[in-house]
């Protein structure tokens, strides 16, 4: 069973980054990630609150000890490195990439142009 984690009014806190996206036009890139971070007994409430103060990062339920994390960073090393602060934050055991879209991602598609 997934709980549901209280924030605004929905449930869930917009992000910087797709806040950025918004003012920049739908043609700004973001890339976006899914997260399965894994906290220590009785650090899951903690855990969350700080997730909720880095941009780009939004929670959406917690299963057991886990939390249900999105990203959305202007490119994959922007979103490596939001991932990379979670892994070490104290009292998170483990995270797990889930799912990543980096198709917008400013590098690749410099790649794929030639």
């Amino acid at each position: 069973m997934v709980t549901a984690i209280s924030g605004a009014a929905d449930g869930l806190r917009p992000s910087q980054a797709a806040g950025e996206k918004l003012a920049q036009g739908a043609n700004a890139p973001i890339v976006i990630s899914s997260l399965l971070v894994k906290t220590a007994s009785g650090e899951m409430e903690r855990i969350i609150a700080e997730l909720e103060q880095i941009d780009g990062v939004e929670t959406h339920g917690s299963h057991g000890d886990s939390v249900i994390v999105t990203i959305e960073a202007a490119s994959i090393n922007a979103s490596y490195a939001i991932a990379t602060s979670i892994t070490a934050m104290n009292g998170v055991a483990n995270v797990q990439l889930v799912y990543a879209n980096f198709e917008d991602d400013p590098l690749i598609q410099k790649q794929l142009q030639g």
